[in-house]
């Protein structure tokens, strides 16, 4: 299969198209990065409806990912994640292809009424991001509706893994291991979080599958920050001292992962310490990491 991967130079795109290729798939990448195969802006139409010629399906990954930023500058996270997604199923459509998978966010969920949060959970997000997700969603239902287009959404839960960068929680984490104190913003939070290699596995069981649908991918356990400062102590052999400068709780999420796990006999390989331990790698000495 010939399949275009947007934002495949990215963290997760960069991986996906490597699994992809291994089985077999030629791969293409687009993004705004210079080592891209085809070096476009998903806002600019002209450009990605002539990359997208020639592809069997897309694998939709680029978009801006702050929701702190996304408060701060809400008509970019609009244009590039809503409009964006819009310009890629257009360019679909009128290329003839027939199948997408979008990767969208559980942010879209917004404050949990239930716990596990499941697919027909109401979406509430509580940030531009969260929002600009759900209507580039709106945006792939009414393609798959009105075209007859395959597309299937998938809603990831909060990724990590080696060489992950940004401010987020792990990478923050772990890029400061081997300091005496790790700053962070907040311990009192409990998350379900995804390795990267399971993120991978999901995107590609959704290429596979033959219908629209949407699905949850996590770990299917939320971890604290606690837990996961715990388990890095056991893994370097030292007591992590953490100093957290907003210490404000937040609400507990886990994705429901039942429906993928039946429809698409998906489920994650991962468990949270083995995630964290191939994060910082197996090398430890002295108490310091090997990187």
């Amino acid at each position: 299969m010939k399949i275009l991967v947007t934002g495949g130079r990215g963290y997760v795109g960069t991986r996906l198209a490597d699994a992809l290729k291994k089985k077999g798939h030629s791969v293409k990448t687009l993004g705004i990065e210079k080592d891209s195969d085809f070096v476009a802006d998903i806002t600019d139409f002209g450009k990605i409806s002539k990359a997208v010629k020639g592809f069997d399906a897309i694998i939709h990954l680029a978009a801006l990912i702050g929701v702190k930023e996304s408060r701060e500058q809400p008509t970019r996270y609009f244009m590039t994640n809503s409009i964006g997604t819009l310009n890629m199923l257009e360019a679909a459509r009128m290329n003839g292809i027939k199948k997408m998978v979008f990767a969208s966010s559980l942010t879209v969920y917004g404050e949990p009424e239930h716990l596990p949060v499941d697919e027909n959970h109401p979406l509430k997000p509580l940030s531009p991001y969260g929002y600009s997700k759900v209507v580039a969603e709106d945006f792939c239902r009414a393609y798959s509706e009105l075209y007859g287009m395959t597309i299937v959404i998938a809603r990831l839960a909060n990724l990590y893994g080696p060489g992950q960068s940004g401010d987020l929680f792990m990478p923050t984490v772990l890029s400061q291991l081997k300091k005496e104190k790790i700053t962070i913003r907040s311990l009192d939070f409990k998350l379900d979080y995804m390795y990267i290699d399971d993120v991978v596995s999901a995107l590609t069981a959704c290429l596979e599958y033959g219908k629209s649908d949407v699905f949850n991918f996590s770990a299917g356990r939320s971890v604290s920050g606690k837990e996961i400062i715990d388990a890095l102590s056991k893994i370097v052999g030292r007591t992590l001292v953490v100093e957290t400068t907003n210490p404000k709780k937040e609400k507990e999420i886990t994705l429901d992962i039942r429906k993928a796990k039946k429809i698409l006999d998906w489920e994650p390989k991962i468990g949270i310490e083995e995630g964290l331990r191939k994060s910082i790698g197996h090398n430890i000495c002295e108490n310091e990491l090997i990187t």
